[in-house]
């Protein structure tokens, strides 16, 4: 009865759209042969489960059905078969060890995907050889041994931080984003892509906030019927079509912009040492191929995207944890203490001797996942797991919030606790799943790593942090990238010694 007013009510506006579906899904329900499928959720004839999709934090709706209906579950929305997985073993059993099968981009993305364009950047290039193309660019560029030799960039960028903290420790947010959007251009550009007609960084974000919004899988009409794309834009109810149009000629203007002045400078000799200059490397620059030239300008755009706001997040999570933990915080700096001194920063090299620095990025990492939903993957083949048949063409959702918060993996999965990544019986290493599965693992998490490792070392080793009145709530956006929502805290140099120490730092 409830699904039938959902349907008559949607019909008084979309009769043709109704039509086209229940049309489609007649013709998939008599060409395709019932398999055995995992449980999950009863929907709806026709819609199947579209109606009971969240619309934010969709990675706790998934959880809970996890609870409910175990690891793996099905939904169907119309005629997507969409699979949500909540358990790391399952995932790594179906994308780990099929990884040819499943490393395609969901349909779930065809807003920001086919619409808008990010189809052409690395998170949602479809497998395929263009894939494979900008995966050897960017491996060749942030494999462990290349991300070390950029770990002086990634120091000084924290040095700067700690500094701007001195300053006006109030525009925490700000401080952050400043000093991890300038190090990530240096990285990518060489230097800042800034004239009176073109912000690189401000375009960026603007441009990231849409990209959050278009990736939220499902979440606009188009992503449950991909048919809709070709819809006019003039048509009633398409005023997607309009918005996918701007945002798209917005992406590609941040995409040429900024490789066309690298790609000058390269070719009068003045270009900095950067990710796009030494793609285009010795070749002249104006001989390179148009698919190279495409490879190297949307990989840059790629690493600068999964460089900032990730980082981003993951050091607001820092602070905001450090706000309600003072005994964590105190351990991480006697730790600094005992090995380092107070003679000098730390640095990448001081790793080894700081287990427990290392302890709390992975549960940064865990506690409150940077990208709690992933990215979705879709099938090319039949995958068996266990008595189940994933068919082709499939949507895979992994819940990584989800894996985290497994508690026959981690023990008070709420509690921030480093010390479960020490001793004789570590937990999981959640660095294996926060940064994807299978071939869409994420290419730069060694440079992640580096950063979040550096900027937290250097913190404690001489910031205090301590909640600004009532305690911080632990609140998190939604979107595809999740980050605290602004909390107060109060930031201050440990001493007079501390802030001398950052003040004299190269």
């Amino acid at each position: 009865m409830a699904c039938r007013k959902v349907i008559c009510r949607l019909s008084a506006s979309h009769g043709p759209i109704i039509l086209a579906v229940v049309a489609t899904y007649a013709v998939y329900s008599l060409a395709c042969p019932p398999t055995l499928r995992p449980p999950g959720p009863r929907g709806f004839p026709i819609v199947g489960n579209a109606f009971q999709m969240p619309q934010g934090h969709e990675w706790l709706r998934y959880a809970q059905w996890g609870t409910q209906y175990g690891p793996l579950v099905y939904l169907r929305l119309f005629t997507q078969n969409v699979y949500v997985v909540n358990a790391y073993h399952v995932a790594s059993e179906i994308l780990d060890k099929n990884s040819s099968k499943s490393a395609d981009r969901a349909r779930a993305q065809v807003m920001v995907g086919e619409l808008i364009g990010w189809n052409k950047g690395l998170a949602f290039s479809p497998a395929g050889p263009r894939h494979r193309e900008y995966r050897k660019l960017l491996s060749s560029s942030l494999n462990s041994n290349a991300a070390r030799r950029l770990s002086s960039l990634q120091q000084s960028s924290a040095v700067q931080l700690l500094r701007a903290l001195i300053d006006s420790p109030q525009q925490l947010r700000d401080h952050i984003r400043d000093s991890i959007s300038s190090n990530t251009v240096n990285i990518v550009f060489g230097e800042q892509i800034s004239t009176p007609d073109f912000d690189y960084i401000a375009l960026a974000d603007d441009a990231h906030y849409k990209f959050a919004l278009a990736a939220t899988p499902y979440r606009y009409a188009v992503d449950f019927f991909p048919p809709l794309k070709y819809l006019p834009s003039w048509f009633p109810g398409a005023a997607f079509k309009r918005q996918a149009r701007q945002w798209r000629a917005e992406l590609e203007h941040l995409v040429y912009t900024p490789y066309n002045i690298v790609k000058e400078r390269v070719a009068r000799g003045v270009a900095s040492p950067s990710y796009v200059s030494n793609c285009i490397g010795a070749s002249s620059a104006d001989k390179l191929a148009k698919a190279k030239e495409e490879a190297i300008m949307w990989t840059a755009a790629s690493l600068y995207t999964g460089g900032t706001d990730t980082t981003i997040a993951g050091i607001l999570s820092f602070f905001l944890a450090m706000s309600l933990h003072p005994d964590v915080q105190r351990r991480g700096r006697e730790e600094i203490l005992g090995h380092i001194g107070t003679e000098r920063l730390p640095t990448l090299d001081d790793k080894p001797s700081l287990p427990y620095i290392e302890a709390i990025v992975k549960e940064v990492l865990r506690w409150n996942g940077i990208a709690p939903s992933g990215i979705a993957h879709r099938t090319n083949d039949t995958i068996i797991y266990e008595n189940y048949e994933i068919p082709p063409g499939s949507t895979i959702i992994t819940n990584i919030w989800g894996m985290t918060h497994d508690e026959s993996v981690y023990k008070d999965p709420f509690t921030f606790n480093p010390e479960r990544f020490l001793g004789a019986a570590p937990e999981h290493d959640p660095t294996t799943l926060a940064f994807g599965f299978g071939r869409r693992v994420c290419p730069g998490s060694h440079l992640a790593l580096q950063s979040l490792f550096i900027n937290i070392a250097l913190v404690l080793a001489t910031m205090m942090i301590e909640p600004d009145g009532e305690r911080p709530e632990v609140r998190y956006t939604s979107g595809i990238i999740s980050q605290p929502e602004p909390f107060k805290c109060r930031i201050r140099p440990y001493s007079e010694a501390a802030k001398e120490l950052i003040m004299q730092a190269d």
